[in-house]
């Protein structure tokens, strides 16, 4: 620039007045020509305020105080002096370092103009005119901020770039002056809520307290416009931790020490990364600053940078009708489930890290914050004490039978069915299991689809498990037993039949897939999911929640020396039950269901069906050529698929167990196929005489028990009429005693008048009869009229005698005036 251009902007610069006066009304200039000769002027006044003329005489002495070296010509340019001055008002609680409140005010003028319109800030024109070309080049001249913003992290952001864009946002998140639309919409709210933190002078700034404080009382904001505009807000600062003066006051001396490269904090796309993984790390205030930095990313999918860039195909495209946070994250998730996104997708890595992140705090999960506030505060008021990460939603996973919300059923179901997706979306799971993980990746098990689930049960069976890694596997799987709706696998290779067949209750699904698996329409993927989720339950009876509740005594009485797992349990309480003392009925059928079961799903070497293994090698393969079963009926290989499943080895097993013929090498097992099969050569009469009588049986059982029920409800009914009536009693006899208090009080009132009244009455009667008393004894003594009386007459006689020598010695006449009588009429 010659330094006559720079005379001639000096020149219109300093005409102070009506420069400022079109710059502050700059949106309501019409005149192109005039916009553009107004903004070449904010740009220059932007790149060097020497060329500020209002600027220069409010900041003299502060550019002499604190910015000497940036007061000429040569070395204010590029922004400089502004920067200095700029950094000195960032700093207001240092006194020897505190702006001149008219120079503050200078200052932070120069600075909205900046903030507000790209344009006119010479840093960003000159570092992003590639980036506005490429991002930004529809968007409106007040909106070019927000759309750099959003932009930010992407591959072909430059870096130059991302530092103006940082430095530009960390002015204005540092006070709400800065922002005239959130200056507009919140002041109501501002002065409610925090006023106590609002800058009394422009010598002062907030230092981006106002924000927090706003963000902090959002819910109870009154104005929706500033709800939006908070909510932008958080999304700023969600996107640009570097650019969060609160959170760096807090944490720069940590961040320096754990997220740091020469010296310099890490570029906020590394140092987000870094303050997830070493946030436990971080003590005293900067923890929970870090906290509630990391519930603002994890609060929308649009507020979690990373995720945004590399999801944002897929929110344009497939997600982009979804209405809620929830929906969008819910399609997010279905797309990466399905077979059209691949592992080493960087959308499906980002949401993968999303996921795990959020499974390690309640606080980082909305839906389930939101819809559980009141039960955890109920039940899980001591977990949020505890330090490791999932331990408060492990809380509502283990009392999900105690939860009275049923928002908040639906959602901790949700997170039990992440857990079954994927062992890493269970942040203590994952931590107890870790090496275990580690093992069944190195085996080729790759994460997600529950199949690092499925590798860790196998793990399970084998006895292979650390004591805390066990606990939460079998946690999971009692679980996903329990209720099969939060079964990932089950609810993926299954969805067709639990349609066809199963339109049940969540807590039957399972038991009525098993029913159904030998219909033709059954796939053989879910059969096998089926298949394996029975194996693991009858593999412990802790993981059969029906056998662990009913079987309960028994397992203490009669088989508390016997060590769990392997169906070890279960065999001794079969072998309880053969011997008939099993002390509850109940226990008996739950545990003959359970056995059932388990050689419905048969395969070698499992559990308590193992005892059957030689038997059913020997009886029912091709391996015994001779055997009767074999000759009358064929191969067990019904399908010829080579394998030996449950049903087929049933029928076998079932027919050589009352065949005399038969020869068992294990004597227990033909006595435990005997109590859970019918004999299968008896008469068909005779077996249909069975199953009736134990129908009817059944029938008349349902019977009673309807019947009873039928009472209870009546019973119920005539005490909730009993209570109604009993309740319209009490209020009407409140009410008619409100009434008598009433009438009571009025007459209490009414009494206290007349009792007032009478005093009132008597005194004026004492006062009557005495004064009476007094006229009396002056009549009696013939002094009737008071000395004061005649006082009174001689005044009056003394004032009337004055009146007359008055007049006299004043008349007209004797003065020396005559009097003259003149006629009416003259």
């Amino acid at each position: 620039r010659t330094s006559r251009t720079s005379q001639s902007l000096l020149a219109i610069s300093d005409i102070a007045p009506v420069v400022t006066c079109i710059k502050n009304n700059f949106e309501a200039v019409t005149s192109a020509k005039c916009r553009a000769e107004v903004s070449s002027l904010m740009l220059h006044t932007s790149e060097n305020v020497l060329l500020n003329r209002p600027l220069m005489v409010a900041c003299h002495q502060d550019i002499k105080d604190h910015c000497a070296a940036y007061s000429k010509a040569p070395t204010a340019g590029h922004g400089k002096l502004l920067g200095c001055l700029e950094r000195v008002a960032q700093h207001t609680d240092q006194r020897e370092a505190e702006l001149q409140p008219y120079c503050a005010e200078q200052v932070l003028a120069q600075q909205l103009q900046q903030v507000t319109v790209i344009a006119h800030n010479f840093g960003m024109q000159r570092d992003c005119a590639h980036e506005l070309q490429l991002y930004c080049s529809r968007a409106k001249e007040q909106k070019q901020l927000s759309c750099l913003q959003e932009h930010s992290h992407a591959t072909q952001f430059g870096e130059a770039c991302l530092a103006s864009v940082v430095e530009t946002t960390k002015i204005q998140l540092s006070d709400t002056r800065l922002d005239v639309a959130l200056q507009t919409t919140c002041k109501t709210d501002l002065d409610k809520f925090c006023s106590s933190i609002t800058p009394m002078s422009f010598a002062h700034r907030a230092l981006g307290a106002e924000i927090d404080c706003l963000i902090h009382y959002e819910e109870q904001l009154t104005s929706e416009a500033c709800r939006s505009r908070v909510r932008h807000k958080s999304r700023t600062l969600a996107y640009f931790p570097s650019a969060n003066t609160p959170l760096l006051k807090e944490c720069k001396a940590q961040f320096l020490d754990m997220c740091s490269a020469s010296g310099e904090l890490l570029p906020d796309a590394l140092l987000l990364p870094c303050m997830r993984e070493r946030r436990e790390n971080f003590t005293g205030s900067c923890r929970e600053k870090a906290l509630s930095v990391e519930r603002m990313i994890h609060r929308e999918v649009s507020y979690n940078a990373e995720l945004s860039v590399a999801c944002a195909t897929e929110l344009n495209t497939i997600c982009r009708s979804m209405k809620s946070n929830s929906e969008t994250l819910r399609c997010l998730i279905m797309h990466t489930q399905s077979s059209h996104a691949a592992a080493d997708n960087e959308c499906v890595k980002q949401l993968t890290r999303h996921r795990i992140r959020s499974s390690e705090s309640i606080q980082l999960m909305p839906k389930v914050n939101k819809a559980c506030k009141e039960d955890f505060a109920y039940l899980c008021a001591s977990a949020s004490a505890l330090v490791y990460p999932g331990s408060e939603l492990e809380c509502l996973k283990d009392a999900r039978d105690s939860l009275s919300s049923d928002e908040c059923r639906k959602a901790v179901r949700e997170l039990i069915a992440s857990s079954s997706e994927d062992a890493r979306f269970d942040a203590l799971l994952n931590r107890a299991c870790a090496v275990e993980i580690k093992g069944c990746e190195a085996e080729g098990v790759a994460p997600g689809g529950g199949r690092v689930n499925e590798c860790l049960r196998k793990k399970l069976k084998a006895d292979s498990l650390n004591p805390s890694c066990k606990q939460q596997v079998m946690k999971l799987a009692s679980a996903e037993i329990e209720d099969a709706s939060v079964s990932y696998p089950i609810q993926s290779a299954c969805h067709a039949e639990l349609h066809e067949h199963c339109n049940v209750q969540a807590s039957q699904q399972l038991a009525c897939l098993e029913l159904h698996m030998s219909t033709a329409t059954f796939s053989k993927e879910c059969a096998d999911k089926v298949r394996s989720i029975i194996q693991v339950a009858v593999h412990d009876y802790r993981l059969l929640p029906s056998v662990r509740s009913s079987c309960n005594v028994d397992v203490r009485h009669n088989c508390a020396d016997v060590a769990p797992g392997d169906g070890n349990v279960l065999y001794c309480l079969l072998q309880q039950e053969l011997a008939s003392n099993l002390s509850s009925a109940m226990c008996g059928v739950k545990l003959r269901a359970a056995a059932r079961s388990a050689f419905r799903a048969f395969t070698w070497g499992q559990g308590f069906t193992r005892h059957c293994d030689v038997d059913i090698f020997h009886l029912c393969t091709e391996a015994s050529p001779n055997s009767a079963f074999l000759a009358t009926h064929g191969s067990v290989d019904v399908n010829s698929d080579g394998v030996f499943n449950g049903a087929e080895v049933w029928a076998c097993l079932s027919r050589q167990a009352y065949s005399e013929e038969a020869t068992f090498a294990s004597q227990s097992c033909r006595e435990l196929v005997r109590l859970l099969a019918l004999d299968p050569s008896a008469e068909n009469a005779a077996s249909e005489q069975i199953l009736k009588q134990e129908l009817a049986e059944q029938k008349e059982k349902m019977h009673e028990h309807m019947q009873k029920l039928r009472e209870s409800k009546k019973m119920t009914a005539q005490r909730e009429e009993e209570k109604t009536e009993m309740f319209k009693e009490v209020a009407q006899a409140k009410a008619a005693l409100g009434k008598k208090m009433t009438e009571l009080t009025q007459l209490r009132e009414q009494l206290a008048f007349h009792q007032e009244m009478a005093t009132n009455l008597r005194a004026l009667k004492e006062g009557a009869e005495a004064k009476l008393e007094g006229t009396e004894a002056r009549l009696h003594s013939g002094l009737l009229v008071d000395w004061r009386m005649l006082l009174l007459g001689a005044v009056g006689a003394l004032g009337a005698l004055g009146w007359c020598a008055y007049r006299r010695v004043h008349s007209p006449a004797s003065k020396g005036y005559e009097v003259i009588v003149v006629p009416k009429d003259t």
